[in-house]
């Protein structure tokens, strides 16, 4: 039995940048002598926002949730109005927001005023609410269409007509099948739509590499956080191989009856969504090792 560990591992480029912009804006903060805030979770991963959240680094929602400091703009990005508070109230912001949302953006405003505006998310989540809060350059809001269900979908039919000129853009960690879905009804419908954006690549990847080896292998462990949406539908995807599959944060959540379905006869792939950092992925498998040595490799 082996523990066979993904090509695709630990964070994206998005949430590495704002690791390191977390950093950053603890330092600033501290010669200038301000507080250090993030606005909203810095990543979906409990154990990383734990530990900056110890060198001082603050969850902040809004500008009265605090006095004026330096707050970090995550990879989610937050919507523009938001932006121009912060900026209003006196903040210094560091922006880590990923590019690819980035882009979408700037498609949203290019697209405002020719074309209705749908933004396919999971309802609340941080990058629906940052695309859907997309101002013009001008500070005016632009109007969209959320979609987050199929019901969504039969009242933007009962809104907009088939000949409407449409601009979908997606969360990009929304549901792969639920996407798809979504878009061949969209595509069904409309006669002039203009899907603006996709799933991520970087995720869509990670998910295609990690379900090509557990179908050569065994069994897998999924290492992210519960919140996280990209962990959570590359835990899906592997779940519909047919085989053992585990979703935890960290080792400690590895428990005996665990690691017996992992490594009951079989080899165990271990993947990991975008925000999980190397030093949990390594823990998780000299855990892994660990039990292997003490019961399989003994005789058990």
């Amino acid at each position: 039995m082996r523990t066979v560990r993904s090509t695709i591992l630990g964070y994206c480029q998005g949430v590495r940048e704002t690791v390191s912009k977390a950093s950053e804006c603890l330092e600033l903060a501290r010669k200038k002598g301000l507080p250090a805030y993030s606005i909203g979770n810095l990543i979906h991963n409990p154990d990383v926002i734990r530990t900056f959240a110890e060198k001082g680094l603050k969850e902040i929602k809004d500008p009265s949730g605090g006095e004026r400091g330096v707050a970090l703009i995550r990879a989610h990005g937050i919507p523009d109005k938001l932006r121009q508070e912060f900026t209003d109230a006196g903040f210094e912001l560091l922006d880590s927001t990923c590019t690819v949302i980035l882009h979408t953006q700037s498609i949203i405003r290019k697209e405002s005023g020719k074309r209705v505006i749908a933004v396919i998310g999971v309802r609340g989540h941080a990058e629906t609410k940052c695309l859907a809060g997309t101002m013009t350059t001008d500070g005016r809001e632009i109007e969209s269409v959320s979609i987050s269900s199929e019901e969504d979908i039969e009242a933007m039919f009962g809104r907009y007509g088939k000949d409407t000129a449409l601009c979908v853009v997606t969360q990009t960690t929304f549901p792969p099948e639920l996407y798809r879905l979504f878009r061949d009804r969209i595509s069904a419908y409309y006669n002039n739509v203009l899907f603006a954006n996709g799933l991520c690549g970087a995720c869509t990847q990670r998910t295609r590499i990690a379900v090509e080896l557990l179908e050569k292998n065994g069994s897998a462990v999924v290492i992210g956080g519960r919140q996280s949406e990209n962990t959570a539908n590359l835990a899906k995807a592997l779940k519909a191989c047919g085989k053992p599959v585990v979703l935890i944060e960290n080792r400690d959540n590895l428990d005996e009856n665990m690691l017996r379905l992992l490594f009951e006869n079989q080899d165990v792939v271990v993947c990991s969504g975008t925000s999980t950092p190397d030093y949990i992925i390594d823990s998780v498998v000299e855990k892994l090792e660990q039990y292997k040595v003490e019961n399989y490799n003994s005789g058990l």
